[in-house]
């Protein structure tokens, strides 16, 4: 049941985040990662998430240690039951990382 809500709030979340700053920058990012979290809660491919973004953090160097510790943590994941094999303490320590990060450069999510 946790790992439900867990998923609910990525999906509130991640969806608000991708309005959170007019930069075209800040936005390819959000979505990026709001796609990741949508796909950990089942709803996408988790692969094409994370190679999307991984290239994030490729193209804006500023996140990449950020979006790196995500990916890292995401890797491997099954998409049948992605939450159900993916360290969501770790998860949630480079969401964290991430989360800072976005609001240094972009501002508030």
């Amino acid at each position: 049941m946790k790992k439900i809500v867990i998923a609910m709030v990525i999906i509130l979340y991640g969806s608000a985040s991708v309005m959170a700053d007019e930069s075209d920058d800040c936005i390819d990012v959000a979505k990026a990662v709001s796609d990741l979290q949508l796909a950990l809660a089942g709803m996408g491919d988790i692969d094409n998430r994370v190679a999307r973004v991984s290239a994030m953090g490729d193209k804006f160097p500023e996140f990449k240690a950020s979006l790196s510790g995500m990916v890292a943590v995401v890797e491997g994941a099954d998409d049948e039951s992605p939450l159900q094999n993916i360290d969501m303490e770790a998860f949630d320590h480079a969401e964290a990382a991430y989360k800072e990060q976005y609001k240094a450069q972009c501002g508030e999510l």
